[in-house]
């Protein structure tokens, strides 16, 4: 989890790298609270970040789980690196 305020207009506005990531790589986050998936905008990437070796979805975690119920394999993910954290500070 992220432990700061963060603004979505700020992180979307970032230029930044994109990959596919198989969904079960990132499907654990859903065991904690998250939105149920009802309408999302699949053409926006997910946006995450690594923490403790794992994926860390900050914006598009309805989009994650359409696509967990579409059985897609894998998502776009618009990945924020570390150091960046601090740019999308509010």
């Amino acid at each position: 989890m992220i432990d700061f305020e963060w603004s979505r207009e700020k992180l979307r506005a970032l230029p930044l790298p994109e990959l596919d990531v198989r969904v079960d790589d990132l499907f654990w986050e859903l065991e904690l609270p998250c939105p149920d998936g009802a309408a999302s905008d699949d053409s926006l990437p997910l946006y995450a970040t690594r923490r403790d070796g794992r994926w860390v979805v900050l914006d598009g975690a309805e989009r994650l789980v359409q696509a967990k119920k579409r059985g897609a394999e894998t998502v776009r993910v618009a990945v924020i690196r570390e150091y960046l954290l601090g740019a999308i500070a509010t």
